[in-house]
């Protein structure tokens, strides 16, 4: 399923489509006749069009909200790479990289949102008193 989705995936941005949520929850999946998988997206509002395919920066930024586990993301990064025609290991180090940053910015985001949180709480109850 994850050579599949990897095709589906690399004709999407070839043509140029970005999906602002581009996450496993938002795509859904089917087994088709001959034995592959077809794949539709959900939750598109955020989806832009653009008159070029992507380059590889655009690409990774696109690919890096794919939650999945690390063996899985890894594969299907090397799939995406062979599809491309990319380097693999430059592929892999950029998914990576992307990746990390990702997940450290939505980190990052939910200590800030946390502290602002606490901060409102201890306001108001200074106002009550």
């Amino acid at each position: 399923m994850l050579d599949a989705f990897a095709r589906f995936t690399v004709r999407m941005q070839k043509r140029g489509s970005s999906i602002g949520d581009f996450n496993h929850a938002n795509v859904l999946y089917r087994p088709d006749p001959a034995g592959g998988y077809r794949f539709q997206l959900i939750d598109i509002n955020r989806m832009r069009f653009h008159a070029r395919p992507h380059s590889m920066r655009r690409c990774m930024v696109n690919l890096q909200r794919l939650a999945c586990p690390a063996p899985a993301f890894l594969y299907l990064f090397v799939r995406y790479a062979e599809q491309r025609g990319w380097n693999v290991s430059d592929t892999l180090l950029r998914g990576v990289f992307f990746r990390l940053l990702f997940t450290r910015r939505k980190q990052l985001h939910k200590r800030f949102r946390a502290r602002r949180t606490a901060a409102a709480a201890k306001k108001r109850a200074r106002n009550l008193d």
